[in-house]
């Protein structure tokens, strides 16, 4: 009988030794794999951050020019901007007016997606702006400004800020 005590604890022993060499096996792969990660991860956020660009992602060249100083109520905003697009970015176009007549301030915000056609490297264009009809007669002010979420961060630019008049309609 004690020969049997003794197999069944060698079995026991070599059972044991087997499954702390699995285990460390495993873990052995498990600290490459993640070490690995770890290291590609660094080296990819490295990457990326050594090439994004810092500075605007749309840059104002020229304008704005040929601004409407005085608009109808309801009527067309119309003014010429040049712009030069640093990177490839989605983003939102959010406009703001600003009412300057004194009392309780007055903003009326607009907002919408950039579309595909207004990515490109320069553009040169005259924006029409039909005036909402919360911008009633008095001195506004004009803000335009692009937010755009790129891969490595997220950015605002101001692309136009003027003040016109709105007039009342005389019919």
């Amino acid at each position: 009988m004690d020969r049997g005590n003794r197999n069944v604890r060698k079995e026991t022993r070599l059972l044991e030794v087997n499954i702390k060499a699995y285990l460390a096996t495993a873990w052995h792969w498990y600290a490459q794999a993640a070490g690995i990660g770890i290291i590609a991860g660094a080296i990819s956020y490295c990457v990326l951050a050594a090439f994004s660009v810092n500075g605007p992602v749309v840059q104002v060249i020229e304008g704005p020019s040929y601004v409407s100083a005085s608009v109808p109520y309801k009527g067309t905003l119309t003014y010429r901007i040049s712009t030069k697009r640093n990177l490839s970015c989605p983003g939102t176009v959010i406009t703001t007016f600003m009412s300057q007549n004194g009392g309780p301030p007055v903003s009326v915000l607009l907002t919408r997606p950039i579309m595909s056609t207004e990515i490109k490297q320069t553009d040169d264009a005259t924006l029409y702006l039909q005036l909402p009809e919360n911008v009633y007669p008095g001195r506004w002010l004009y803000r335009s400004v692009v937010d755009s979420t790129c891969p490595t961060h997220s950015r605002q630019d101001v692309t136009a800020q003027f003040p016109f008049q709105v007039t009342a309609n005389v019919d």
